[in-house]
């Protein structure tokens, strides 16, 4: 199976050629636990665009862990040159085993009739590096967006108490051009004290 991915992967890499915009994304992700299970969420993101407008993105709210899982729901605010939005988002990601592990985002805007989602799947192919595939959407009066495309993820480890993790994909979108975007995610926990 893991030899079916990675292959499948590399058959669509020459398909990045392509890419009419490039994209790169930083994104800051802290917790605090409040109690075991309960802690405060924090995301900021940066998502910077070659030819459609770039954004940055800051959230705020509560979280719950589970074991293998954890959900946090927050309010969004997204600041671009297109105007600014707000959204109740919520973040939900589970690990099956220890290969799979599946990302949900579902938000819908506050500020105007649309809804947003965000998808990734990702498959541990060997050591740390992870195959997957991530579905990024807007849907809205008018044309919808819609994005997807196969993803390629590693951990590059720590950094001042931050786990570092390093992603590329290639997006198909319609209506806007394909794109090329690479992410540089950097995650910590602040647990609390005994």
């Amino acid at each position: 199976m893991r030899y079916l991915l990675v292959a499948a992967f590399f058959s669509l890499l020459p398909s990045a050629c392509f890419a009419q915009d490039l994209q790169s994304r930083l994104i800051v992700h802290p917790t605090a636990d409040i109690s075991e299970k309960w802690f405060l969420a924090g995301w900021g993101i940066g998502n910077l665009r070659v030819k459609t407008p770039s954004n940055a993105n800051f959230f705020g709210g509560v979280g719950y862990r589970g074991s293998d899982w954890w959900i946090e729901g927050m309010i969004q605010r997204q600041w671009s040159r297109k105007g600014n939005s707000v959204l109740f988002d919520v973040r939900f990601q589970k690990q099956f085993g220890n290969r799979v592990s599946l990302y949900v985002e579902p938000a819908p805007f506050l500020n105007r009739r649309a809804f947003y989602n965000f998808t990734i799947v990702e498959y541990r192919a060997f050591g740390k590096l992870r195959l997957g595939g991530e579905t990024e959407n807007i849907h809205r009066a008018g044309a919808d967006s819609l994005a997807f495309g196969p993803r390629v993820s590693y951990s590059l480890g720590t950094l001042a108490g931050f786990s570092v993790v390093a992603s590329i994909t290639y997006r198909m979108q319609r209506p806007e051009p394909d794109a090329l975007r690479v992410y540089l995610a950097f995650h910590r926990r602040f647990a609390r004290r005994k």
